[in-house]
């Protein structure tokens, strides 16, 4: 019924399933791993998040190798929100490789779940944002990660976009830089990185 045309049946199909718990995992997994429609897939990556329990949390990992960016963004949105820590070294490849919408949300779920070791990705990430939402989950992850000493890494980047958006994360952390930190982020032609490190 997740595949129902009717709005109202899918909606209840769904509720009726979170109603059920983990009772109910294993015909949705069902459902998820038969359905070729990626819509049907999302829906189906919805409840599992909903439902819970470590069989619907291994099938939203797998979900982040779904062929379809829509598919993968759910899957991205429901570990952050799970807070799955296990998850932590794929979605650091899609921070870095996906899609720039897909890149956001795992950018967002990487702060939820705030493991120090998504520092790095998401500083490779900063590299080749073209987008201010991405830029902005980038700081934002960083900023719940919380961890200044490995942020201080970007500025050292040969991106002077990385290193701005990591000088940016770093005060909002409340992070003092000395002189002899900011002064090498003076002699740069890139006014935007020049303008954060004078502010």
């Amino acid at each position: 019924l997740l595949a129902d045309q009717r709005p109202l049946i899918r909606d209840r199909a769904r509720e009726t399933l979170v109603a059920r718990g983990q009772e109910a995992v294993p015909s949705v997994i069902a459902f998820l791993s038969k359905s070729k429609a990626p819509e049907h897939r999302a829906r189906a990556i919805w409840t599992l998040s909903r439902t819970g329990g470590p069989r619907a949390l291994e099938a939203l990992r797998s979900a982040l190798s779904d062929n379809y960016p829509g598919v993968r963004q759910a899957a991205t949105r429901s570990l952050g929100m799970a807070r799955d820590r296990k998850s932590v070294e794929a979605l650091c490849h899609i921070v870095t490789e996906d899609t720039q919408g897909a890149r956001r949300f795992a950018a967002e779920a990487l702060g939820r779940i705030g493991s120090p070791a998504a520092v790095k990705s998401i500083l490779q990430a900063m590299e080749t944002s073209s987008d201010d939402y991405l830029d902005h989950a980038l700081c934002y992850a960083l900023i719940d990660i919380g961890d200044p000493a490995e942020t201080l890494k970007g500025l050292a980047s040969r991106s002077a976009q990385a290193r701005r958006l990591s000088l940016i994360s770093l005060d909002r952390m409340g992070f003092k830089l000395s002189i002899d930190q900011v002064t090498p982020l003076l002699d740069t032609k890139a006014p935007a990185l020049k303008r954060a490190a004078m502010e």
